[in-house]
């Protein structure tokens, strides 16, 4: 993973732990518990190393042994859903908790991937699929399969 990735997904990070101490914590639940490596690994299309935990349980990285791809599972309040319609590639997920898409995220230096995001009455569920493999309907399924997992 680029020096610019780590630092985007560093940001992430913090804004996640920010996030979940000022709403006292997030739906319960081990995320790295919802997908088993291999499932992981299937989606992406490469091998990852086992799922890392973050942000005081409310998220689980699976970062790809090329160090050019990862994937984030990350289960906020729903109150932290936001809907980016502009967004580059925007597309409605139907059937998905309240409201879903997914939409296209360029990181710099050649990385892009996926963001998918779901809100439910529980909890806002994002998934962010990153690497030359990374595919719109990769993050869709792992937020359609993340969803009816919690």
């Amino acid at each position: 993973m680029t020096g610019t990735a780590r630092i985007g997904v560093s940001l992430l990070l913090l804004f996640a732990a920010r996030t979940s101490l000022a709403q006292g914590g997030s739906p319960r639940g081990d995320r790295c518990a919802l997908f088993k490596t291999a499932e992981i690994q299937k989606l992406l299309g490469r091998p990852v190393e086992d799922g890392e935990a973050g942000s005081g349980g409310t998220l689980c990285q699976w970062f790809g042994k090329d160090q050019k791809s990862w994937v984030i599972v990350s289960v906020l309040d729903s109150s932290f859903f936001v809907d980016p319609r502009n967004a580059s590639g925007y597309q409605v997920v139907p059937g998905v908790g309240r409201r879903a898409y997914t939409h296209m995220e360029d990181q710099g230096g050649g990385d892009t991937g996926w963001i998918g995001e779901a809100q439910t009455d529980k909890a806002t569920v994002r998934i962010t699929v990153m690497g030359r493999t990374a595919t719109r309907e990769a993050a869709a399924a792992l937020l359609k399969e993340a969803v009816a997992r919690l």
